[in-house]
């Protein structure tokens, strides 16, 4: 059979992108009518030169999968015997690239008032040039047409408007005003149960523990018109428990007043190939939603929204919990085995190793077929070895609802499945968004199963107000990030 040469490539024209930054390529034959045609999956780092692969010759279908939940695809022809090129251009985030933030999209070039004024003075020549190069047409480019008159005056009153938009979201006198705290908690696991709805500064208090030392204000460590940068400065005495404990939330204002209680992974220990186990300090990204901000004409009443967006400097972390969040299962299926990697160095990083556990749960099916049954005897451990981690606990119940005891067509045991969701409520916050949605979906099944059996009992009590304990957090969590954030507007920590 005749084969061929594929080269492919990411590019950032910005430049900046660390070297380590992944990207998943997933490279198809396009199929015939009645057959299903393999893949090869290639990871991908920005301007790293290109990745080669031998190819039967014929048209291939290539996406590109992105941490942030883009994805791009182009189809091209392997021909005998050539070698074909084919290069992905990401255009760099004005914060940084795969960051949990880049999901924002775009910022587009806006406009200011500067540009109105020029406008303005271009009208007032006697012969106006609007578009260089351009046929002038007589109706529109005539300074006495009526058509003129009125397309520029529709031109000066929306670059107007779109600067007052601007103006009210951006300006570095208004990042300026963004702040944020660091303050290390401690969590009771033997806490009862708490009845009814809470208020929301007793919630984030019931969830994240008491305070056990005082707080220590962020620094701003970088910033532009529209995105902060907050970091402990380097003063702090950083926590290095295993997630014991003592755990490090970030309290954030930003610029319009909102406030956020963050996870503030502290401790992590870098999972990237070059850099396994070195020590990665976490970062807070404020970052202006641009594509909401301008909405309608009275637009300028509202406050534009904030991102709070906790990050690592750890490029494959990221990739992986981007992936794992945003439910690319096929984009998942291929960092399989870093997710393997990452459970089986629990020791080194829990939270990384609770997120691999997730991700291998997320595809049982695949891990069996991968790894026999070694990935389920670590996630045992893993709940073991760490009894204060909330992910390890939620991962536990997870491979209990799906695999059980690891027995073939064994019933799922209802009151095991219940000890270990209500322990993972006890022991606290979940370290990423993906365990408050795996918890309150296995609450949900255990509260609906108990009323069907019409079950008693004080178990069956506490699994009533844990759920109502996991849907008061569910309503504060802010869907869209990593690691877990709660959204706490009007209250002070």
């Amino acid at each position: 059979m005749s084969t061929g040469r594929l080269a492919i490539s990411l590019s950032s024209p910005s430049g900046g992108a660390s070297s380590e930054s992944v990207a998943m390529a997933d490279v198809r034959m396009v199929p015939g009518k009645d057959s299903e045609s393999p893949s090869q999956k290639v990871l991908l780092s920005v301007d790293e030169g290109p990745k080669e692969l031998l190819l039967d010759a014929g048209s291939y279908l290539i996406r590109l999968f992105l941490p942030n939940g883009d994805v791009q695809a182009e189809r091209i022809e392997v021909r005998d015997r050539h070698l074909t090129e084919i290069n992905f251009e990401v255009i760099k985030s004005p914060h940084e690239w795969l960051g949990a933030a880049s999901s924002v999209g775009i910022v587009q070039i806006l406009p200011r008032a500067s540009e109105a004024r020029s406008l303005e003075l271009t009208l007032s020549q006697a012969t106006p040039v609007i578009l260089k190069g351009g046929a002038l047409i007589k109706d529109v480019f005539d300074r006495q047409s009526p058509k003129f008159r009125e397309l520029a005056a529709q031109a000066v009153v929306s670059l107007d408007r779109s600067t007052d938009d601007i103006q009210r979201i951006s300006g570095h006198e208004r990042v300026s005003r963004s702040s944020g705290q660091r303050w290390i908690r401690c969590q009771d696991p033997k806490r009862n149960f708490p009845t009814g709805e809470m208020s929301p500064q007793d919630l984030v208090d019931w969830w994240t523990g008491k305070s056990v030392s005082a707080p220590v204000n962020l620094s701003i460590m970088q910033s532009d018109a529209r995105n902060a940068r907050l970091v402990l400065p380097p003063s702090a005495s950083p926590i290095y428990s295993r997630y014991g404990g003592k755990r490090a939330y970030a309290v954030v204002h930003d610029p319009i007043g909102g406030i956020y209680c963050a996870v503030f992974p502290e401790g992590w220990k870098r999972v990237s190939l070059n850099n396994v186990g070195s020590p990665c300090w976490p970062s807070i990204l404020l970052t202006v939603v641009v594509d909401t901000a301008m909405t309608s004409k009275d637009s300028s009443t509202s406050s534009a929204r904030w991102r709070c967006a906790p990050e690592l400097d750890d490029a494959e972390a990221m990739s992986l919990l981007g992936f794992l969040h945003h439910g690319q299962i096929e984009a998942g299926q291929m960092m399989i085995e870093l997710a393997n990697t990452w459970l089986f160095e629990k020791i080194e990083n829990p939270v990384a190793a609770a997120a691999g556990a997730y991700m291998l749960l997320s595809h049982p099916k695949e891990a069996n077929t991968r790894f026999a049954a070694s990935w389920q005897r670590w996630i045992r451990n893993l709940y073991k070895w760490f009894p204060m981690l909330p992910d390890g606990a939620i991962a536990m119940a997870q491979m209990e609802l799906i695999c059980g005891e690891g027995k073939r067509g064994e019933e799922v045991n209802v009151e095991r499945l219940r000890q270990y969701v209500l322990e993972a409520v006890r022991r606290g916050l979940p370290f990423l968004s993906t365990g408050v949605r795996r918890l309150t979906e296995m609450l949900v099944m255990l509260e609906g199963d108990d009323r069907e059996k019409k079950r008693e009992g004080p178990e069956i009590e506490e699994t009533r107000r844990a759920l109502s304990l996991i849907r008061q957090l569910g309503r504060i969590t802010v869907p869209s990030e990593f690691f877990t954030v709660l959204r706490q507007d009007g209250l002070n920590i």
